[in-house]
């Protein structure tokens, strides 16, 4: 399979991705990727190649049909992917997985046995190692829940828990998180740029419009009749694109069970998130949970929330003490 890549090519992709993302440089990324694309086709045509056989840790990944591919992560993991995603997807194709210092620092917040919440787990980078290590309990129950909403990668992610013979810890959704039920959102995404981008809006705001190419009508659900009454949530990650206290809001009953063992790692994109500082207030009043900023893979202690504005980023809240 080392005939997929000659140095030159994966020498070619890293140099393009270096460079400023016009929109010249994001046609040339994607006309590369697909040049690639279609060698790794015939390649895989030509020999057969199945998924389950993909097992060289020196091959970045392997192109299986219909727009997808198959990579290793982290080793002993394998995790399928839209090969037309130049984000994540093409981060994946080029062996430097996603998020890894992330995922990293989340693995250190989970024990085996643990109970694990992912919500907006996307191809299921955090959500498999996630798994893999609360699994080492060596039980078989449902342990982590995890929530796609868009159906294209909910498909793949499907498709790698089972791959992983994670699908006896695993639960996996197809649903939209928010804090109310049966409400339905126009929920537009896009395959070729960013599949961890999505957006949802009410479908009643007709005036909408929205740079991504692509959306269906969904319909959404709560977090507390998702999971199980009774069930104490270890560690919680929210990653849906500015609807993370939507959700969360959902899930009173669920913080109410969870409120002194859980975890809560939040992605804090401040633009996208209404009334951002007033809702992690209310929160943290609530339950009494103090806050982290996550700069640099480390967590660092926040007593005056104001400090958010404008952050970018990734923050901790919890009732537990957080070290760094």
């Amino acid at each position: 399979m080392n005939k997929l890549f000659s140095l030159n090519s994966l020498l070619y992709i890293v140099m393009l991705a270096l460079v400023t993302t016009s929109s010249l440089n994001i046609y040339k990324i994607k006309k590369r990727l697909k040049d690639i694309e279609c060698e790794s086709k015939a390649v895989a045509s030509s020999n057969e190649v199945k998924v389950n056989s993909f097992s060289n840790p020196s091959t970045s990944y392997l192109f299986i049909g219909d727009n997808t591919g198959i990579a290793n992560l982290n080793h002993d993991l394998k995790i399928l992917f839209n090969t037309q995603d130049i984000t994540i997807g093409y981060n994946l194709m080029i062996g430097n997985g996603w998020e890894n210092s992330l995922s990293d620092l989340m693995l250190t917040f989970v024990k085996p046995g643990d109970k694990v919440v992912d919500l907006g787990a996307n191809y299921g980078t955090h959500t498999l190692r996630l798994a893999k290590k609360i699994n080492s309990d060596g039980k078989l129950q449902e342990k982590l829940f995890a929530f796609e909403a868009n159906p294209k990668v909910f498909g793949l992610l499907k498709r790698s828990v089972e791959l992983n013979g994670l699908n006896n810890i695993v639960k996996i959704f197809n649903q939209l998180i928010t804090d109310q039920d049966n409400q339905e959102y126009l929920f537009t995404y896009s395959d070729e740029f960013n599949t961890g981008g999505a957006k949802i809006t009410p479908t009643t705001n007709s005036s909408y419009v929205h740079n991504l190419d692509k959306f269906v009508k969904l319909s959404s659900s709560k977090l507390d009749d998702a999971i199980p009454a009774g069930t104490k949530i270890n560690f919680m990650k929210l990653d849906i694109e500015g609807a993370e206290f939507l959700a969360l809001n959902g899930a009173t009953r669920v913080l109410e069970e969870s409120k002194d063992e859980i975890v809560i790692l939040l992605e804090w994109n401040y633009p996208l998130l209404k009334d951002a500082v007033e809702n992690l207030n209310t929160l943290t009043q609530k339950y009494d949970f103090k806050v982290w900023m996550i700069r640099d893979g480390v967590p660092q202690a926040l007593t005056e929330l104001d400090k958010l504005e404008n952050f970018i980023g990734d923050i901790i809240i919890s009732k537990k003490e957080i070290t760094s």
